[in-house]
C-alpha cells in the first residue's frame, strides 16, 4: 500500500508541482480507502437478476414479439384493410380446368396498422406516398398468397417471428421477393430447406433458383453434390435435367471442383 500511495504520490506531484506533499498524500490514502471500501460494497451487494428468476419471472411474462402480436389479432390502431382472395395452388395443380372453376377460393380479411408496414418493406411505403388507389381507399386486396401464408407474413411484420414458415416456405419466399422483405426472405430459404431428401431436393433447387432464393439453391445444390449416386438413378432425374439446364451445370461445376479437390496432392504425398 505504501509503494501504491508512493507511485500516486509521484504523479500528483509531477502534475501539481505547487501543491503542499503533504496535502497530496492525504489526498491519495483517501482515494485508495475509497477504492477499497468500494470493491467490499460490490462484493456485499451482487447484481440483481430477476428476469431469469423462477420466482419472478412468471410475473413478466410480456415481451415485445408477444405485445405487438396481441396489438395484431385485437386490430388495435388497425387503420389498413387487406382482403386475401385466392385458390387453394394444390388443388389447380391436381384437378382439370372445370373443377378449378368450380372451386370456392380461400377468402380472408385482415385489419392492420398502416404504419408497421410502411416501415418493414419499401414497397408498402411506396404503396402507400405515391397515391396508388391502395393509399387513398387504406385496402389492399392480394390474390397470390393463402390466407394462413399472409397470416404468417403479418406475423412477421408484427414480430420479426414465424411459427409456421416450414409449411408455407414457398409462398413465404415468394412474397419477400415482391414485398422486399430480406429477413423473411432469410427465413423462409431456411425453413425451404430443413427437410430435405433425395424426393425434396431437386424441387427445392429448382424453386429457390426461379424464386430467387440464391442461399437455399446453394444448399440444394450441395446436397444435390453430396447424394449424386443417388439422385441420379431416380426416374425424376432426367427430367430435372431437361428442364433446368442452368442448375445442371451449376451442379457439374460444384462435381468438378470436388474431384479436384480430392486428387490435388497434399504435401505428405509430395514428400
Amino acid at each position: 500500500a505504501t509503494q501504491k500511495s508512493f507511485q500516486i504520490d509521484e504523479i500528483f506531484v509531477a502534475k501539481f508541482k505547487y501543491l503542499n506533499f503533504s496535502k497530496v498524500k492525504v489526498f491519495s490514502q483517501f482515494s485508495e480507502i475509497n477504492f477499497l471500501n468500494l470493491m467490499v460494497r460490490c462484493n456485499r451487494y451482487p447484481k440483481p437478476r430477476f428476469v431469469g428468476d423462477a420466482n419472478t419471472g412468471e410475473a413478466a411474462t410480456n415481451s415485445l414479439p408477444n405485445d405487438m402480436w396481441k396489438a395484431f389479432l385485437n386490430e388495435t390502431g388497425a387503420d389498413l384493410t387487406i382482403t386475401c382472395e385466392t385458390f387453394n395452388d394444390e388443388a389447380t395443380e391436381n384437378e382439370n380446368e372445370q373443377d378449378v372453376i368450380e372451386q370456392t377460393p380461400a377468402r380472408a380479411t385482415f385489419k392492420v396498422q398502416k404504419g408497421i408496414l410502411t416501415s418493414r418493406s419499401e414497397i408498402f411505403a411506396a404503396m402507400f406516398s405515391h397515391r396508388f388507389s391502395e393509399g387513398e381507399t387504406s385496402t389492399i386486396h392480394i390474390t397470390d398468397m393463402s390466407p394462413q401464408a399472409l397470416r404468417e407474413m403479418l406475423r412477421f411484420l408484427y414480430t420479426d417471428k414465424m411459427e409456421n414458415a416450414n409449411i408455407h416456405a414457398k409462398e413465404l419466399l415468394r412474397a419477400a421477393n415482391k414485398y422486399n422483405i430480406p429477413r423473411m426472405k432469410l427465413l423462409a430459404e431456411e425453413a425451404l430447406c430443413q427437410n430435405l431428401s433425395d424426393e425434396t431436393v431437386l424441387d427445392v433447387a429448382k424453386y429457390a433458383y426461379v424464386h430467387n432464393g440464391n442461399n437455399a439453391k446453394d444448399f440444394a445444390i450441395s446436397c444435390v453434390v453430396s447424394n449424386f449416386a443417388s439422385l441420379i438413378r431416380r426416374e425424376e432425374w432426367a427430367k430435372f435435367v431437361e428442364d433446368n439446364l442452368d442448375l445442371v451445370h451449376e451442379i457439374h461445376l460444384r462435381i468438378a471442383s470436388k474431384l479436384e479437390s480430392n486428387q490435388r496432392p497434399t504435401r505428405r504425398s509430395i514428400m
